[in-house]
């Protein structure tokens, strides 16, 4: 691939970070199996191991890797959005030094 065609990918593969407002918004307002949180998680995470696999293994066009690149990083959102949620909530409830560690432990990982 040329250096185009490499920023064109990469700029397509950040827009969906742009709306996590929205994201969190709806994770607030739709629970899945009564949980707000854990299982946008889970799926999150999910969702983005198996699209940067099938990136890898099955983005053999210019348009697939864009599509795989787009769908992982939506659901790498999601997650990161619960995530940053979660420390929130437990932030609140515990010493300022537990909500330190906390938040340190999510931006390392």
């Amino acid at each position: 691939q040329d250096a185009g065609s490499v920023a064109t990918l990469n700029m397509y593969s950040w827009i969906p970070w742009i709306p996590k407002v929205v994201y969190a918004a709806f994770s607030d307002m739709v629970p899945i199996c009564g949980y707000r949180r854990k299982y946008y998680v889970f799926l999150g995470a999910i969702t983005t191991g198996i699209t940067s696999f099938l990136a890898g293994w099955h983005g053999v066009t210019f348009r697939l890797q864009v599509l795989y690149l787009i769908a992982g990083n939506i659901s790498s959102a999601w997650s990161n959005v619960a995530v940053d949620a979660l420390v929130v909530e437990r932030s609140q409830e515990k010493s300022a030094l537990v909500a330190a560690r906390l938040q340190a432990f999510t931006k390392s990982a």
